[in-house]
């Protein structure tokens, strides 16, 4: 299913958004960036918990108490989905499903009451080995298969083949064919307690409380370039860079809350760019805005910021040689948190100028508005 329809996600997300700042702040401290990996762990620990309390119940005869608790799950977990960004029936077909399938395993292999006594009251029978056993491995292998079946068909959605394509098309319409995939080890600093400089893309700088990251869909991503222009027009990314000169750039990037890193990204200039599209006599900035893609991106539900997220730049500093548009970093496609599939690069000014995911450029004579 598109988006995140797993239960877990979205009650865990749920769980986030009601927790104190204080509260994150210390898992952020403890565990940085496997905060997430511990929520969704606990998560599945009181699940287990859970089904270990149903099981009880039902071998202790109280059937009514076990079937109340699994419905009372489901029901939390479908709320859970309801209340996250475009709720759909695709979306909570897992929980209602596996709320289902739960109910049908603890009638099929619970113990049921049966052989009444001389006074007319029944009794719970334990149950049958040999049917529990067979029931087990059988339901087992049913959530083995369809688990398989649900990734599978999840991958379908998934960025992975849309940033190959990505570079290839790079490489097949700009220079980064021709940068070398030098090693780390080439880098190494030869200093006994520091490690190579050179990083991997997964260990962008990136410390959240969102448990899924975003994903986008660089085949069906769509730029609109309008205002001021002599050619406004609505591109794929494909069109965008076609007639682009690719280089790369190795630039200090520099956070307001205190920390920097060297990044070489890959992209072209944002002159370029607005050269193409043809500036007006008249105009004086550059607006920005990003993707706001609820089915994908969870965290624009919540109340921190107003979505979507805007940026802007003095014309000057738009057409400036050191503004880019990066599309990559580190010689591969942008990574989804790092801003995939486009996004702004402003050396000279801090990280949340250089705005994400950007579908939509305006160039115009009057200041615009900006998110920070």
């Amino acid at each position: 299913m598109r988006g995140s329809s797993s239960p877990v996600v979205p009650i865990g997300q749920e769980f986030i958004d009601w927790t104190p700042k204080w509260l994150k702040d210390w898992a952020i401290a403890q565990f940085g960036t496997n905060d997430k990996v511990v929520l969704v762990a606990g998560a599945l620990i009181v699940v287990l918990g859970l089904g270990a309390v149903i099981g009880i119940l039902m071998f202790r005869g109280e059937r009514a108490s076990a079937f109340a608790l699994t419905t009372a799950i489901g029901i939390v977990g479908a709320w859970a989905v309801l209340i996250r960004p475009d709720p759909t029936l695709g979306k909570m077909s897992p929980t209602i499903v596996g709320t289902a399938v739960s109910l049908a395993v603890l009638w099929w292999l619970g113990p049921k009451p049966q052989m009444p006594k001389e006074g007319g009251a029944k009794v719970t029978m334990g149950v049958d080995r040999r049917q529990f056993i067979g029931g087990a491995v059988t339901v087992g292998s049913v959530a083995a298969v369809a688990g398989g079946v649900g990734r599978a068909l999840q991958q379908r959605f998934e960025v992975g083949q849309d940033q190959l394509a990505v570079t290839k098309t790079l490489q097949s319409t700009g220079d980064l064919s021709a940068v070398p995939n030098l090693l780390p080890s080439e880098f190494e600093l030869g200093v006994d307690g520091i490690e190579s400089f050179v990083v991997p893309n997964n260990n962008f700088y990136r410390i959240d409380t969102a448990l899924v990251v975003p994903q986008v869909q660089v085949d069906s991503w769509k730029l609109r370039i309008d205002g001021m222009v002599d050619n406004p027009g609505t591109f794929s990314l494909q069109d965008l860079i076609a007639d682009m000169t690719m280089e790369e750039r190795i630039y200090r990037f520099r956070c307001v809350e205190a920390w920097a890193m060297v990044i070489p990204w890959n992209g072209f200039e944002l002159a370029d760019l607005l050269n193409k599209a043809g500036i007006q006599t008249g105009a004086t900035y550059v607006a920005f805005e990003t993707a706001v893609l609820p089915d994908v991106m969870p965290g624009v539900r919540r109340n921190v910021i107003e979505f979507p997220y805007v940026e802007g730049l003095r014309l000057d500093e738009a057409m400036h040689p050191l503004t880019i548009m990066a599309t990559g970093i580190y010689d591969r496609p942008l990574a989804n948190q790092s801003g995939a599939p486009i996004r702004l690069v402003v050396p000279w000014k801090y990280g949340f100028k250089s705005i994400k995911s950007i579908v939509k450029i305006t160039v115009t004579n009057e200041q615009p508005p900006t998110t920070w």
